[in-house]
């Protein structure tokens, strides 16, 4: 579970945020800001695509063997951290520009850990949702 706590923000967060401040911080004056941003998402979005094969190839294991949870046969501490993680870089699509490449995996599990009873729950009764401009 440590292990998957730490990938989620050493790897997936780290490699997000990167992209998210790189982005909101390239100044708007930035002649060709556009083509600017384009190269460099061009040299950042490897790691998070590297990333996301990891988790991909895991959880294609984990799923080949009826399986739902990154850790054991139940919720635990890794599957919400790493949710997080795998939401906020879907929200935003950090390092997912310009790409046509999916993770069906990662996108079976994420609507799987959104259908958990006790996540549902959580989100009723905080309003909890992503969403913003960086």
């Amino acid at each position: 579970v440590r292990e998957w706590i730490a990938a989620s923000e050493g790897s997936f967060l780290m490699h997000g945020i990167a992209i998210m401040y790189a982005r909101a911080r390239l100044p708007q004056s930035t002649p060709n800001r556009s083509e600017v941003w384009v190269e460099m998402n061009k040299v950042m979005s490897p790691n998070m695509h590297n990333s996301l094969d990891w988790l991909e190839n895991h959880l294609a294991s984990i799923h080949s063997s009826n399986g739902k949870y990154l850790v054991g046969d139940h919720l635990t501490a890794a599957d919400i951290n790493m949710l997080f993680s795998i939401q906020l870089i879907y929200d935003r699509r950090l390092g997912l520009e310009g790409t046509d490449k999916e993770w069906e995996h990662v996108e079976q599990w994420r609507r799987e850990m959104e259908a958990e009873e006790s996540y549902r729950k959580c989100v009723e009764k905080t309003g909890f949702k992503l969403g913003g401009t960086l």
